[in-house]
């Protein structure tokens, strides 16, 4: 196996294990969303579900808001808010609070105040606006809506963007009662269910979204990375290899470059001939180890603990680059590592 593709191989083995630990630990914080029981508490003339473990509710008023807040350090902020006001003036209030330049008839996302904003018309039983905003790596949740001439606030706070912590947030929503009946009926259930979906899985996001997410971008650099490797060590055009009169040639050798402490590993073409070693770098002449040169250089053979056997060339950079690179400079001493099963037979050839 070439070195690139042992490269390539670890790099994948390396993601795979990095995604299994993110999953572990995705996996124990899900696990705080998933766990609560709920108990009904007084809202306005409804009810709703909170789970037991958020701490006791401090009261107090708001900018004509009665609010009640309840908090669970690892899990997040819940605020119970109500304010008489008639269901006519909702629309312009939604527009207002959740700086919308309209009221979405069905969804909107937007951006504002510097965060990133999905709004969904949800208003199958009561008027209402179901809204979640980005606020760095968390989540605010809300659901706003109006029912009997009183204004209703429902909001979620975490640190968290998955989507079992807007689930939790979907539950207290479901809980609604009036009178001890549901507040809403089953088209309300499935718009609730829609949301993430309709959100593009980005203002809720799965816990496959962090595993595969990473992995799908690294495969993608993987796979990009071979392409240029196989464009990179591609060999010269039939008519220049027949003028060279080859003996061996393989393209895409794997090459090790090492100019002034800094080592780069390659895919060039390779062509052996009687007048020593060329390499090729995009079907170009990159470069070239004469065998007449080798007697005033350093050429040795050995074995690298990644790359296997190799041949080693270590010379002047001046003569043996022979193609201006646009980006960088060789000087001083390189050393040239070219990794083959036969590096006795490149040595011959350098001899």
């Amino acid at each position: 196996m070439k070195i690139g593709k042992k490269v390539q191989f670890l790099v994948i083995l390396i993601m795979f294990v990095a995604t299994g630990v993110v999953y572990l630990v995705l996996h124990q914080i899900e696990g705080q969303a998933t766990k609560f029981d709920f108990h009904p508490v007084p809202f306005g003339e409804l009810t709703v579900g909170i789970p037991w473990e958020f701490g006791p509710a401090l009261t107090g008023d708001r900018n004509g808001w009665h609010v009640s807040t309840f908090k669970n350090q690892g899990v997040g902020t819940l605020e119970l808010a109500t304010s008489p006001a008639s269901s006519k003036d909702f629309q312009k209030a939604a527009i207002r609070y959740f700086s919308m330049k309209q009221f979405p008839a069905h969804t909107a996302i937007y951006r504002a105040k510097g965060s990133f904003w999905f709004a969904k018309n949800i208003s199958a039983d009561v008027p209402g606006v179901l809204v979640i905003r980005t606020r760095g790596k968390g989540r605010v949740f809300t659901y706003f809506f109006s029912d009997k001439n009183i204004s209703y606030w429902l909001s979620f706070s975490t640190g968290h963007s998955l989507a079992s912590y807007a689930k939790l947030f979907f539950r207290m929503v479901s809980s609604l009662k009036a009178d001890g009946k549901p507040l809403h009926g089953l088209q309300f259930e499935k718009d609730l269910n829609s949301v993430c979906r309709e959100g593009y899985f980005v203002f809720c996001q799965p816990i496959l979204f962090f595993l595969f997410l990473p992995v799908g971008i690294g495969l993608l650099a993987v796979l990009l990375s071979g392409a240029v490797s196989k464009r990179l060590g591609r060999l010269p055009g039939l008519e220049v290899l027949n003028n060279l009169m080859p003996v061996y040639t393989e393209a895409n050798a794997s090459v090790m470059l090492r100019v002034m402490g800094k080592s780069q590993i390659s895919s060039l073409g390779l062509v052996v001939n009687n007048n020593g070693i060329q390499l090729f770098q995009f079907g170009k002449l990159f470069i070239d180890i004469p065998r007449k040169a080798c007697g005033h250089w350093e050429v040795s053979e050995g074995r690298g603990w990644f790359g296997g056997p190799y041949v080693q060339i270590i010379a002047p950079a001046d003569e043996l680059v022979k193609s201006k690179q646009r980006f960088i400079r060789y000087t001083g001493k390189m050393t040239v590592r070219i990794y083959s099963n036969q590096p006795g037979m490149l040595h011959q050839y350098l001899a």
